[in-house]
C-alpha cells in the first residue's frame, strides 16, 4: 500500500468510529504512528492548534532577557567580537543564527 492509501484507510476507518489501537491493529501500526498520520494531514489541511495548547508553543530557546554579560568573546567563524553570556558561548549573532539553520536536524 502507498501512503495515500494508508492514509485514506485510516480516515475512512476513523469516520467509521474506530479507535486509534483498532486501526492500528488492522492495518498494522502502533497507535501513535495513526494519530500522527492523523494530525499530519490535519495540518496539511490547514489545521492550527488553539494559542492555549501544549503543541502550539515555539520549539526555539530565546536568550533569557536578564543573562548577564560575562565578557567580551571573539567568533570562531568570523573572528569578530561580541558579548558572551556564558562561558560556552563559541558564536557572534548572525553565525549563531547560520549554524543553527544549517544543523536544525540536530535540534
Amino acid at each position: 500500500m502507498t501512503k495515500e492509501e494508508v492514509l485514506n484507510q485510516i480516515l475512512k476507518l476513523s469516520d467509521e468510529s474506530k479507535t486509534a489501537t483498532e486501526i492500528g491493529a488492522i492495518l498494522g501500526l502502533t497507535k501513535n504512528a495513526v494519530m500522527g498520520r492523523i494530525y499530519r494531514h490535519k495540518t496539511k489541511n490547514g489545521y492550527v492548534p488553539a494559542p492555549t495548547s501544549r503543541y502550539a508553543f515555539i520549539r526555539k530557546y530565546k536568550r533569557n532577557p536578564n543573562m548577564v554579560v560575562i565578557g567580551k568573546a571573539e567568533c570562531t567563524i568570523c573572528y569578530k567580537s561580541y558579548e558572551a553570556y556564558s562561558k560556552y558561548d563559541r558564536f557572534c549573532g548572525p553565525c549563531r543564527k547560520d549554524v543553527n539553520s544549517k544543523t536544525s536536524w540536530m535540534l
